[in-house]
């Protein structure tokens, strides 16, 4: 056994040392390579946009398939009581249409509702009022009771780019010439048809323009008629546009008006009054605004056709004002001249005093220059007021003045309104300088409060006093809401009127009053709200006009209630 190992060892030995000796007799030796290779795009393998790879053909095997129905019996059981309807947000507590009922002292029953309902472009409104009482003034001998009902309707359709709307309404209105100058005989006194009826009928509609020069165009008729048969009928349109001029723009309107009417007889005649008068109206102004600058330059021109007396008028007024920030937000001064012609009516004159006698001279008043100058601003973010003084000229302004008395408590009168109970019009040229301001705070989230005052100074050419017309007015306002409370008042102060009695030849001084009202609101929930109105809280016996006093203390106490479509 040792004698193979070792002749393994001597053999593997040999091997080696013969591989190093080959190993060694290799010499070393450098080679150079020597090529040019120019390379081109066309050498390079490019994929094609569209392999075309090999398709093979299969054979589609029809195959059927059909499910074998297997009943499943389920342990489920629905739980009715598990379901949970989903969160929708709250409803807004604000309800838009309403019905106010209540009841007062003198029997003054009342009602009042208003409906709105709007679908897509379609917007429907109703209205309705009716009140009435059975009078009761404190030494009035004659009927004083009154009614007031109005009922109206509107229409809006919004397109894309322009709106119309229509409207409808009636009012009546009952009143009772209750105020005599003279001492009736009670047979005189019950013979006496004091009452006085009111009727209105208007329609109207409108036309608004979103992207077009002319922007509106409004038309609307007016009826007016009372238990006299008195007649009256008004017509209006108007057409508004803006034009562009430079960097500003050109602002006009054009205005049509005609107005007749008649009264059946004169006060003292048995001759009937027809009036007309057929108007023209054309205003532009040109509104410049440059930083804490404002001006607006215009002017007016009116033509005016009396067709009963076949007589024609131009009138021309200036249109003008100016607006200066001295104080951003604190002080702005401001100055203007204006003027304009007013259509009186008979329906106007009778909204304006009710006790007028259907034998009135209607004509228009022409304002030929009114000027004004003054300042505004805000004393705080919640306090704002606005202080200006007036210089108005007027031509033929109507002034209210009580009828003679055609009898002296004795005789029996054909109407009811030739007792010296009654109004007649009356017109003059009359210079006014007045002196008028306004302020108005926000106290708190809770209270809101402001006031208003006028002073003014009368100078007329043939007439001896402005009559019934006071020489200062004031009046204030405070708003109130808490919780479910809620609340206003407000105090108008009037002072002397002058007022003049025919049949004795001398003058009437009414004397100044103060009337405060106020009113309480509690809301029980987002529909039902209690509600008391206090009228004439001071129970003063004043006279609106002359030997025409009011109602004393008032109350009327109802609710409201309020719903949704």
């Amino acid at each position: 056994m040792k004698k193979i190992h070792l002749l393994f060892l001597t053999v593997l030995n040999t091997a080696v040392g013969f591989t190093q000796t080959e190993k060694d007799s290799i010499q070393t030796e450098i080679i150079h390579v020597v090529t040019s290779f120019n390379p081109h795009i066309s050498e390079a393998y490019k994929i094609k946009d569209k392999p075309a790879i090999p398709s093979a053909t299969f054979l589609k095997k029809n195959v059927s398939y059909q499910i074998a129905p297997s009943p499943i019996n389920s342990a489920f059981e629905p739980n009715m009581g598990s379901y949970k309807s989903v969160k929708l947000p709250p409803k807004t507590n604000w309800f838009p249409n309403y019905i106010k009922a209540g009841y007062g002292s003198y029997g003054t029953p009342m009602v009042e509702g208003f409906a709105t309902h709007k679908k897509r472009e379609h917007h429907y409104q109703y209205q309705l009022f009716n009140r009435s009482s059975e009078g009761g003034i404190q030494g009035i001998a004659l009927d004083n009771n009154s009614l007031k009902t109005a009922i109206g309707f509107a229409y809006k359709n919004t397109e894309q780019n322009f709106d119309w709307e229509a409207t409808a309404n009636y009012q009546k209105n009952l009143q009772n010439w209750y105020g005599s100058a003279v001492n009736l005989n009670p047979s005189v006194r019950t013979d006496l048809e004091e009452k006085q009826v009111y009727n209105q009928f208007s329609i109207g509609g409108q036309l608004h323009f979103q992207k077009k020069q002319l922007k509106k165009i409004s038309a609307d008729l007016q009826t007016f008629s009372d238990k006299f048969d008195s007649k009256e009928a008004e017509f209006n349109a108007a057409a508004y546009f803006e034009f562009p001029l430079l960097k500003n723009t050109l602002q006009s309107q054009f205005q049509l008006n005609f107005l007749n009417g008649e009264f059946k007889k004169e006060y003292e005649k048995d001759s009937g009054i027809n009036y007309g008068f057929f108007g023209i109206n054309a205003q532009a102004s040109v509104p410049i605004q440059k930083d804490n600058f404002y001006l607006s330059i215009g002017a007016k021109i009116n033509y005016i056709s009396d067709l009963e007396h076949q007589q024609n008028k131009i009138h021309f007024y200036p249109d003008l004002r100016i607006d200066f920030a001295v104080l951003e937000e604190v002080l702005s001064a401001y100055a203007g001249i204006t003027g304009g012609l007013q259509q009186n009516s008979y329906r106007e004159l009778a909204a304006k005093n009710p006790f007028v006698s259907p034998t009135l001279t209607i004509k228009p008043s022409d304002n030929s220059s009114s000027f004004f100058t003054g300042i505004k601003g805000n004393i705080s973010a919640d306090m704002h007021y606005d202080l200006k003084a007036v210089f108005r000229q007027e031509n033929d302004k109507a002034l209210f003045r009580q009828n003679k008395s055609l009898t002296d408590g004795t005789d029996t009168l054909e109407n009811g309104y030739e007792a010296g109970n009654s109004f007649y019009v009356i017109y003059d040229q009359m210079r006014t300088f007045g002196l008028e301001g306004s302020i108005a705070a926000t106290l708190s989230e809770k209270w809101v409060s402001g006031a208003s005052f006028s002073f003014r100074s009368y100078t007329l050419d043939k007439e001896e006093k402005a009559w019934n017309l006071p020489a200062f007015e004031s009046k204030l306002h405070a708003t109130y809401k808490h919780n479910k409370w809620s609340g206003s008042s407000q105090v108008s102060i009037v002072g002397i009127r002058n007022d003049y009695d025919l049949l004795s030849d001398t003058n009437i001084t009414l004397k100044a009053y103060a009337d405060l009202n106020a009113n309480v609101n509690y809301t029980f929930d987002t529909k039902w709200t209690a509600f008391v109105e206090i009228n004439n809280l001071l129970n003063n016996n004043y006279e609106r006009f002359a030997n025409f006093n009011v109602q004393g203390f008032q109350l009327l106490a109802g609710v409201i209630y309020k719903f949704d479509l």
